[in-house]
């Protein structure tokens, strides 16, 4: 999948190590184990995405990072087709 395709998907927040692109700031503690919903990407090298955590409350991320904590999602038709099986 491209970078794009994860925009509206939710991840946890986590802590990461400072990088070029972007580093982690002590008041992003707050969000850490919290979902936040990835809304853009932010770096002009595609490296960061933009996730929000409250209406106006952004962070950056790295996106290979957000690959790793992103929320697993359900596919309700696909599970009951699965339960119609049994």
């Amino acid at each position: 999948m491209k970078p794009e395709d994860y925009i509206g998907r939710e991840i946890i927040a986590f802590r990461f190590d400072d990088t070029h692109e972007i580093g982690f700031a002590p008041a992003m503690e707050e969000y850490i184990g919290k979902k936040g919903k990835i809304i853009g990407i932010y770096s002009p090298k595609r490296l960061t995405y933009t996730v929000e955590f409250r209406k106006c409350d952004t962070w950056n991320y790295p996106i290979s990072e957000c690959l790793k904590n992103l929320v697993e999602e359900i596919d309700i038709k696909k599970l009951f087709d699965e339960i119609k099986k049994l």
